[in-house]
Order: C-alpha cells, then sequence, then structure tokens
C-alpha cells in the first residue's frame, strides 16, 4: 500500500478551481483520507467486521470486486501478482465510480461525492506507479538480492519522497461528456501504465547506488502525473455534473494526435492476418500460430515485435526522423509510426468521440526498396471493415488517406505489407478529429 495517496488527494483538491473546492470545503480535512480508503478496506479483511462493512460501501462494487489498485488482468487479479493488462475491469470501474459521483454532485451531497471521489483517486493514482503495472515476481528476478541487501522496490517505489506543493497548473478537461471521460482516462491510463514502466530500471539502479537525488526526480515525476490525473478527473466530473461544458468547447477541441494514444498489447483472434489477405492486403500467412500469434502490434524487419511510435530506423537499426515525400517535398515530423516489411498498429478509437482519421502513409525515401507497399485502415466493429486500401513506393509522393469513422466504430488498426526486410514504412502525423 503506498503511504502518500493522502499527499496526492490533497494537491489535487488544491489544484481544483476555487468553485470546485468550495463544493467540498467541508470535506477539505477528509479529502486526503478519502483516498485511502481502498488500502484500509483491505487491512479491515483482517479487522473488525463493522469497520470491514463500512469500506466496502465505497470500496465493493455491484458486482463483487474490489476497486483494483491499478491496472488488472481480465481475471481481476491486480498486476502487480500476475497476469496480462485488461481493458474490461477498468471499463467496469470507471463505469460504477464516474456516473455515481456526477450523481452525487448533481444531488449536492457533499460528503459521499468527496469519499467515492477520494476511493476512484486512488484507484488512478495507482495506474502512475509502474510497481503496480508489472509483475513484482518479475521485478525481483531481474534484481535480486545482491551484496548482502534485500530492496523491498514496491514498497520504495510507493513511498519514494516528492515535494506535491511544486505541482501546479490548472486541471485539464477530460472530455466533454461521461463516454468521452471514461474514454480518455482509459487511454491515458494506459499510455502512462505503459511508459512509465521505462523508468524502472533507472529508480532501481538509483535505489541500489544510493543516489536520492535520482530517486527524487522520478519520484517527483511520477507523483505529479498521478496528482494531475487525479484533478483532472475531478474536475470533470464537477464540468459534467454541473453542466458548465458548453457547445464552444466542444467546437474548439481541435484534434488529437493517434500517437499520443497507447498501443493495443493484445494476442486475440481479433487480429486474425487471413481477413486482411482475404481482403486483398498481401500479409503473410502463418501455419504455426503459437510461435506467431495473431496480435494487435506486429512489426517484421528491421523493427523486431512492435511498431516504432514517434521515431523510426534504418536497416542498420539507427534511429532516424520519420519523413515522406509529400506533395513533390521531403517533409520530416516527431509524430508517427514506422514498421517493416509487415505491419499493425492497432489502437482503442470510438467513434462516438472522434469523426474522421487523418494520415499521410508511404515508404520512408532513404530505403533502397524500389518496389510498392500496401498501406490499409481497418476497423473490426463496422460491417465493411476495409476502410482504406492503396499502395506507393518511395520514389512516389506519400499516400493521403481521410476517413470518415462510424459511429460504432471502437478499434481501428494501420496495416502495411510490402518490402524487402529494410524498408520503412511510414504513417506521418495521424490525426483525429473530435465529433461536433
Amino acid at each position: 500500500m503506498s503511504s502518500q495517496h493522502d499527499l496526492l488527494g490533497k494537491r489535487a483538491f488544491e489544484l481544483l478551481p476555487s468553485w470546485e473546492r468550495e463544493f467540498w470545503a467541508e470535506e477539505k480535512e477528509n479529502i486526503p483520507q478519502y483516498c485511502f480508503y481502498p488500502d484500509l478496506h483491505l487491512v479491515e479483511q483482517w479487522g473488525s467486521p463493522e469497520k470491514l462493512k463500512f469500506y466496502e460501501k465505497y470500496c465493493l462494487m455491484p458486482n463483487g470486486k474490489c476497486t483494483p489498485h491499478g491496472p488488472t488482468g481480465a481475471d481481476w487479479m491486480g498486476a502487480a501478482f500476475a497476469g496480462e493488462l485488461s481493458t474490461e475491469p477498468f471499463d467496469y470501474t470507471l463505469h460504477y465510480y464516474c456516473p455515481l459521483i456526477i450523481d452525487l454532485i448533481k444531488k449536492g451531497d457533499r460528503a459521499e461525492s468527496a469519499a467515492f471521489a477520494g476511493t476512484l483517486a486512488h484507484f488512478l493514482q495507482d495506474c502512475c506507479l509502474p510497481v503496480h503495472s508489472m509483475n513484482n515476481i518479475i521485478i525481483n528476478q531481474l534484481y535480486p538480492p545482491a551484496n548482502g541487501k534485500y530492496f523491498f522496490y514496491h514498497r520504495l517505489f510507493d513511498s519514494a519522497p516528492f515535494d506535491p506543493e511544486s505541482v501546479d497548473g490548472e486541471p485539464e478537461l477530460l472530455g466533454f461528456d461521461l463516454t468521452g471521460l471514461i474514454y480518455t482516462l482509459r487511454e491515458k491510463c494506459f499510455y502512462i501504465i505503459e511508459k512509465n514502466i521505462s523508468v524502472l530500471p533507472e529508480f532501481i539502479h538509483a535505489v541500489k547506488s544510493g543516489d536520492e537525488e535520482a530517486v527524487g526526480s522520478i519520484s517527483q515525476a511520477i507523483n505529479r502525473q498521478a496528482i494531475t490525473l487525479t484533478a483532472a478527473c475531478w474536475h470533470t466530473l464537477f464540468m459534467i455534473a454541473t453542466g458548465k461544458i458548453t457547445a464552444g468547447m466542444v467546437k474548439n477541441s481541435g484534434k488529437l494526435d493517434l500517437t499520443s494514444l497507447p498501443l493495443i498489447l493484445s494476442s486475440d483472434a481479433k487480429f486474425d492476418r487471413q481477413q486482411f489477405i482475404d481482403a486483398g492486403i498481401p500479409f503473410y500467412k502463418t501455419v504455426y500460430t503459437e510461435n506467431d500469434p495473431c496480435r494487435a502490434r506486429l512489426s517484421v524487419n528491421p523493427y523486431p515485435f512492435e511498431p516504432a511510435v514517434n521515431y523510426a530506423y534504418d536497416g542498420s537499426g539507427n534511429v532516424i526522423p520519420l519523413a515522406l515525400q509529400i506533395n513533390g517535398s521531403r517533409q520530416q515530423s516527431d509524430k508517427g509510426i514506422a514498421v517493416g516489411t509487415y505491419g499493425i498498429a492497432s489502437f482503442r478509437v470510438d467513434g462516438r468521440i472522434f469523426s474522421e482519421l487523418e494520415v499521410y502513409a508511404g515508404v520512408h525515401y532513404c530505403n533502397d526498396f524500389d518496389g510498392e507497399v500496401t498501406f490499409a485502415i481497418w476497423c473490426y466493429e463496422t460491417t465493411s471493415p476495409l476502410m482504406a486500401r492503396k499502395s506507393v513506393s518511395r520514389k512516389q509522393d506519400a499516400l493521403h488517406f481521410k476517413i470518415a469513422l462510424p459511429a460504432e466504430c471502437r478499434t481501428i488498426s494501420l496495416l502495411s505489407s510490402g518490402g524487402n526486410g529494410k524498408s520503412s514504412a511510414i504513417w506521418f502525423d495521424p490525426q483525429l478529429s473530435y465529433r461536433q
């Protein structure tokens, strides 16, 4: 259990606009404790029955499951113990707490809305901590006791020092309605979960070497995310509950960079490559699927296993800019996706929120492959899932796709096929337009 949820909740409350702080003014001293409720709930299973019953009101959901402590697998087992991360428990949790809190705010119930908001905040804050996002047994196996010293990495990361007062800024609006809020919270959390795992080696090295400055710097960055995510969630719940979101806010929402969303990580028959082949996309067939499973992320030569996001490689493994020939001139971008001879990059894209995907696609002009690569966009939930398919070579201008997204769309894959093992297929500057 983290020892700092109270500090995170306290600072998140302080970042809220004054009218939202005023609504919870009588709960100001209690909100930090509310953010501990999911931990206190677990402790009381070995404590007094009456206290357990109290915490169950806030931390036991209608399906009988506890409020998660960060991401879980489809079986609701926490990622810290085992299992592949799943969006289903995540969505269930958000679909339970968010409308409940909105309804309590609408009713003017300050105490209960704050208590449930603090409970939800605990879940979001744990998602920011990488020790809650991957199997801790694997962490211990990668970094076993050495030189007569055993480190409790989970506890150390949970309790690493940081300065909450230095976290400032106005909270972000995470959506214009309940659907948008839940979608954005989930995608932000999964993006944070994946990115923050990468800081674990640096943190552990700093702990083992006694580098307190590095420990503090990493902790500060992680806890800043936890505070700002909590404040943004609470702020958006208030805005929805009080009807303060205007048509002008929606109209001025602009576009969303697709690469700011996390790639789907899944091995699933849903991504069976045979369906792409049947639709005329020249993908390769797989005979032994256990060794080459159908999956949401795929890249074959020179990128192993998955696409590269916001950079590309050359055939020798050197990082190079994302670049294409567009309208006769060579252009570069720091936003895009690079794959090898064959590629799949899949995202959760909700057609109720986004109306259009715009993206350029082509072969990086630095490659020596002059043949064509086929690019396609696929939406799994529609009657006709193939939304676009064209072929192009590196000597031609990049393709320009502007694809209308139907309301039923929930998952899209950017597909590419063709090359010589050294070519780089590029999806360049992909942008989603919000539905007006």
